[in-house]
C-alpha cells in the first residue's frame, strides 16, 4: 500500500479567505491516514506473531498516518479561521482585541479592513459608518486603542443605522 501524500505538508497554508470548503483535502487526509493506520497494523502484526522484520515499515507507515492527521487538522483549522472572519468577531462591546492578532496569525494575512454593523457587530470588509484596518504588526497597545476607538464611534453609529 503506497502513501499518496503530496509534498504540501502542513506548512502549505490555503487562503483562508477562499470559499472554497476544505472538506475535500480534510477528507483525503483522513482517508490517508486511515490507509497508513491499517498498513502500520498489518506490518506490527506480522512483527508480533511471525517475527518478520518489519518495524521500519511499520514505523514509517505510522509517520505518515501523523502527517496525514496533522494535514487534516491544518485544514479543520482553516476553515474554522474561513468560518470565523465569514461570520465576524461578534459584538463590538465584548471584543478582545487580542482576537485581531490570533485570527491574523491563523489565517496569516498581513491585514484586515474591518467595520461594525448594524447590529453592532465587527464584520469583516469595508462597511457602515467607518472602517479599520487591523495589520499583524500593530502592537497590542494599537489593537486596544482600536478596539476602544470603535467602542466611541458605536453609539454614533447606532443612532445614524
Amino acid at each position: 500500500m503506497s502513501d499518496t501524500s503530496d509534498a504540501r505538508g502542513p506548512a502549505a497554508q490555503p487562503d483562508p479567505l477562499n470559499e472554497r470548503p476544505d472538506v475535500h483535502d480534510f477528507d483525503a487526509c483522513l482517508a490517508r491516514s486511515a490507509a497508513n493506520v491499517a498498513r502500520a497494523q498489518t506490518l506490527g502484526r506480522a512483527l508480533f506473531s511471525d517475527g518478520d522484520d518489519t518495524a521500519e515499515a511499520a514505523t514509517d507507515a505510522l509517520a505518515r498516518a501523523i502527517r496525514a492527521l496533522e494535514e487534516a487538522r491544518a485544514a479543520l483549522a482553516f476553515a474554522n479561521v474561513r468560518r470565523r472572519l465569514q461570520l465576524g468577531f461578534g459584538d463590538v462591546a465584548a471584543l478582545d482585541p487580542a482576537e485581531f492578532a490570533r485570527v491574523l496569525e491563523l489565517a496569516n494575512l498581513p491585514s484586515l479592513v474591518v467595520h461594525v454593523d448594524r447590529r453592532a457587530r465587527l464584520r469583516v470588509g469595508e462597511g457602515g459608518i467607518a472602517s479599520w484596518t487591523v495589520s499583524r504588526d500593530m502592537s497590542a497597545e494599537a489593537l486596544t486603542a482600536m478596539v476602544a476607538e470603535m467602542r466611541e464611534h458605536l453609539p454614533d453609529f447606532l443612532k445614524n443605522a
